[in-house]
């Protein structure tokens, strides 16, 4: 995983992408952006970890903020909860 800043791709978005022309284009431009800024922030200061939540499930829940994981989502006992941003490290984490 690697960490990076939203507002500055939105920047650097808008920089490479200022003059563009035609609808198509601009419409998945404002998209690109769009996605963006819906990424969760990581909180640095906030830890946790998943909590398997029955016996015989692989299903984990975030230890602060109690977001379910199933292992077919995408984000599935990542490094940082994709909800509330904490990283995943007390107790053995992910």
């Amino acid at each position: 995983m690697r960490l990076i800043d939203a507002d500055a791709l939105q920047t650097a978005l808008v920089a490479e992408y200022s003059g563009i022309s035609g609808y198509k284009t601009r419409e998945q431009f404002y998209k690109a952006i769009e996605i963006a800024h819906r990424q969760p922030a990581i909180d640095p200061e906030r830890h946790g970890e998943w909590i398997q939540r029955r016996f015989g499930s692989s299903d984990v829940i975030c230890s602060e903020c109690n977001t379910l994981q199933t292992n077919h989502d995408s984000s599935y006992k990542s490094r940082f909860c994709p909800h509330c941003g904490a990283r995943m490290d007390e107790r053995g984490g992910a």
